[in-house]
């Protein structure tokens, strides 16, 4: 019988530390479970700002864009606005030399039409 209790004592024991070797693995695992989400968390949130901020940073550079096809837009207009009085200054400057001349008395070898008429468009920007 006593023999027994000491068999059982010792299986008691053996027992115990079986379990306190399972859960220690348990708590290891699961430590290291938790370890890994909180990486991947983070992972995950670095991720999520660096696509942010590249959309931001996509965002801004449309935004710029867009601005410097409209200051261009602008630029080109007034190159055609100045072209076109550059144009109609020298038009006319050419109208009173010929009336000058014709005056005196030359006739001077122009093309017949040129005129006001004869204002041209700008020409087109590339």
């Amino acid at each position: 019988l006593e023999e027994q209790r000491a068999q059982h004592a010792m299986q008691a024991k053996e027992s115990k530390a079986l379990s306190k070797k399972l859960e220690e693995e348990h708590m290891n695992r699961k430590s290291k479970l938790l370890s890994e989400r909180m990486l991947v968390l983070r992972q995950e949130a670095a991720a999520k700002k660096a696509e942010e901020k590249s959309v931001q940073d996509l965002d801004g550079r449309g935004t710029a864009l867009r601005r410097e096809i409209a200051a261009r837009r602008e630029a080109k207009e007034q190159l055609n606005a100045t072209w076109k009085a550059e144009q109609a200054l020298a038009l006319k400057a050419l109208e009173k030399r010929q009336r000058w001349l014709e005056a005196r008395g030359e006739v001077p070898n122009l093309p017949s039409n040129l005129d006001s008429s004869a204002l041209q468009e700008a020409p087109a920007a590339s």
